[in-house]
């Protein structure tokens, strides 16, 4: 595949590197797009798949060591699963409820909601997962416990997205609706997120399980990462859920 132009590969640390594109949803409205890798001890890195796997994706994926595992972060974040797939066979495939209808052409090592979140991967005193099957798009929330990041596909945007938009021709500011996505905006007026619920009691059960780890940084797949103070914002903008 040839390389994004607008592609922007930042290292935030040791272990966190996040793979930025333009992405307007509809063809008009900037939203953004990221993939995010982790590096895992051993040499194994894994990665939140959503953006292309170009060739300096797969070269900075090289430079962090061997991809051993691919997470489909929800539904819709399914577009670039197959291309990563072709390029790392031997990677654990891990996605949500669904996922092995929209893409067969996957070895599924584990669909959660569909006996995947009772296996081992080999990574769980790195990694946790949360499968979110009361969100629309069946989200799969991932937490990488060494650096305290929350890293998730539809579950809160931070827009405006400059970060995804940094070499492109645009600077990815959406016009004044999508400011309500905004970390703040959201933390402050907790209906955004609740529109994208589908089940409330289900979203409750599970966020409640993300409410009880350990994060500071959220790495959203939509606008920019929120560095420091994510729990705080994560833990306002789902209070909905918390009225009867």
């Amino acid at each position: 595949m040839a390389a994004a132009p607008e592609l922007d590969i930042r290292q935030l640390d040791d272990y966190i590197t996040v793979f930025d594109i333009p992405f307007s949803r509809f063809g008009i409205l900037p939203i953004g797009n990221r993939s995010t890798a982790v590096k895992l001890k051993d040499n194994k890195v894994l990665v939140v798949v959503s953006s292309p796997c170009d060739e300096p994706t797969k070269a900075k994926l090289a430079e962090l060591g061997q991809v051993s595992y691919l997470i489909a972060p929800d539904l819709e974040h399914t577009m670039r699963i197959s291309d990563f797939h072709r390029t790392y066979p031997e990677a654990k495939c891990i996605g949500p409820a669904g996922v092995a209808e929209k893409k067969p052409d996957i070895r599924w090592e584990g669909v959660m909601g569909e006996g995947g979140e009772s296996k081992v991967y080999g990574f769980e005193d790195e990694i946790k997962l949360q499968f979110l099957p009361g969100h629309v798009n069946k989200e799969l929330a991932v937490l990488h416990i060494p650096s305290r990041t929350l890293i998730q596909a539809d579950l809160i945007f931070n827009l405006p997205c400059t970060e995804q938009y940094a070499k492109a021709f645009t600077d990815g500011r959406a016009f004044w609706p999508l400011s309500m996505f905004q970390s703040k905006a959201v933390a402050g007026h907790p209906f955004i997120p609740s529109m994208t619920s589908k089940d409330k009691v289900a979203m409750a059960r599970d966020v409640a399980v993300i409410n009880g780890w350990d994060f500071d940084r959220m790495i959203p797949c939509h606008g920019n990462v929120i560095p420091t103070g994510a729990k705080e914002i994560w833990l306002k903008a789902s209070s909905f859920l918390n009225k009867k």
